[in-house]
């Protein structure tokens, strides 16, 4: 490529992010001030755009959690993530009283790395350094384990990794953009016991297949396209991209940047936060010179690659389904109302599986992610655990898919245990109704579903609709996500009566 430089430009004017999206719900951040003082205590002096990251992370809601559940930061390689991830963490082990922080990475060298440098960053601290009990260095088994016992670990993404841990309040995956769905499913819940979690997820730009990162980038296009602010998500990218939310169309739209922007310094500096002080102008062209332009624009200019043309075929509107999300409040409220049902539902060749419940009416159902996970082994167990927690009315599965195989498992679990509650396959006709209904309510604003279940959100923004017989259904065999969630909660939903007093039999009317 034939470099067409303009002069070097005022990096003071660029160095926030290009997309930003806060939580609506911030009542303080009272302790942004201290936070910056105890990193700077023990010798970590953040630029003002890493420090805004870290604090605005530790952001209070009115009762006191964390304003933001889910914390984003999207920026191009070797531009100083990596400290501010060392940041929060140190600030989460030593000053804010997290008891087990998970930091996962895509390779193991990256988490080892990871690893190395806050090892590095504690022993050159006396102060924190007298506040350790051990360090492992064996080769899974990385962390540091503090004297009042709070800990971090460090591991590679597997189907496994955070399985075997509990209680943690702080998760974080490095690398997202290879991030899927049963990775988050096998650690994710390990936040369900804390009283205050929060999960990070960083990376440079997404790939085409990178889908929950895109499932993020959409969600803060969107409420910075209609104003509608997510209730707990923070959102930062650093990126050239000329991208925005099409309202009308429902879907993220990208300009091309031609060849004179890709050679823009002024594009460089606004997608690199350290243009020019970390990373110097001549490291820069000389990437120019060496890269692709497409790999330039991916790697440097923080361009995503474009999702699948398939993606345009979801079935659910975006924004309807986005506004079906409800604080994690109104969900412990919905979740306790009866009637209740509890429904399960198994991925193409038992990849995966969900479990989870649906209360209320058909005309103001509740439906909710109580697990998703790898495998199918788990599941039956789980389903009887929830029954004899919650003691539904009913237990659903899609008796035309893969759940099938699962429920004599449930039955006879369920026996086992003397739990005398109906296992009710819905049958094709009912489960084509159930899907048109579902439809319907998302599209109506009468449905709801907890915050924080990125399975279940990717599920609905992916799903599109297969013909069954004078009808649709959600295509399971398209799908380029596991979509056991939306089809679960589909048929919870559907079991549902149409009113709290008026207990019907909602297949008599299905054709």
């Amino acid at each position: 490529m034939t470099s067409k430089l303009l002069d070097r430009p005022e990096l003071s004017a660029v160095r926030g992010p290009t997309v930003r999206h806060r939580p609506v719900g911030v009542h303080s951040n009272v302790g942004a001030d201290e936070a910056r003082r105890f990193l700077e205590s023990v010798g970590i002096w953040l630029d003002p755009w890493q420090l805004a990251e870290v604090t605005d992370s530790i952001a209070e809601a009115r009762d006191g959690s964390w304003a933001s559940f889910e914390v984003c930061e999207i920026v191009p390689r070797q531009n100083g993530k990596g400290d501010v991830l060392e940041a929060r963490e140190l600030l989460g082990l030593f000053l804010l009283g997290e008891r087990l922080i998970i930091h996962t990475a895509h390779e193991f060298k990256t988490a080892n790395e990871a690893f190395l440098r806050l090892v590095a960053k504690i022993e050159a601290c006396s102060a924190l350094k007298a506040e350790v009990k051990s360090i492992r260095y064996a080769n899974g088994e990385q962390g540091v384990e503090l004297l009042d016992g709070a800990r971090i670990k460090y591991a590679a993404r597997t189907g496994g990794a955070g399985r075997g841990f509990a209680g943690a309040d702080l998760v974080v995956y490095d690398e997202a953009y290879s991030l899927t769905a049963e990775q988050v499913a096998a650690s994710l819940p390990t936040l369900s016991t804390s009283r205050n979690p929060q999960v990070w997820y960083t990376s440079s730009a997404g790939k085409g297949d990178s889908t929950l990162l895109w499932s993020l980038r959409k969600r803060a296009l969107r409420a910075a396209a209609t104003g509608e602010c997510e209730d707990r998500l923070q959102y930062s990218e650093w990126t050239a991209e000329r991208v925005s939310w099409n309202v009308e169309k429902g879907r993220v739209e990208s300009r091309p940047l031609t060849e004179a922007q890709v050679s823009d310094r002024q594009l460089w500096a606004s997608a690199n936060p350290t243009a020019g002080e970390r990373i110097s102008w001549q490291y820069l062209e000389a990437e120019f010179a060496s890269m692709p332009a497409d790999q330039f624009c991916r790697e440097r200019l923080g361009v995503f690659d474009p999702e699948p043309a398939d993606e345009a075929a979801a079935k659910l509107p975006a924004g309807e389904w986005a506004a079906t999300r409800c604080s994690l409040d109104e969900a412990r409220v919905a979740a306790d109302r009866r009637p209740l049902v509890v429904w399960f539902d198994v991925d193409l060749d038992g990849r995966s599986g969900s479990v989870g419940v649906a209360t209320g009416t058909l005309n103001d159902a509740y439906v909710e992610l109580v697990k998703f996970g790898p495998g199918v082994g788990w599941l039956a167990g789980d389903v009887v655990t929830l029954v004899g927690r919650v003691s539904p009315s009913v237990v659903v599965f899609n008796a035309a898919g893969p759940a099938l195989a699962q429920a004599e498992a449930v039955r006879v679990e369920l026996a086992r245990l003397g739990q005398n509650v109906d296992v009710r396959g819905l049958t094709t006709s009912e489960y084509r109704a159930a899907c048109e209904g579902f439809l319907a309510e998302v599209v109506e604003g009468r449905l709801s579903r907890p915050e924080g279940q990125p399975q279940f959100d990717m599920a609905g923004e992916k799903a599109g609709e297969r013909r069954l017989g004078e009808g649709w259904a959600w295509d399971r065999r398209e799908a380029t996500v596991p979509i056991s969630p939306l089809v679960g909660a589909t048929c919870g939903r559907f079991l549902l009566p149409l009113a709290v007093d008026q207990q019907v039999d909602v297949a008599a009317s299905v054709w």
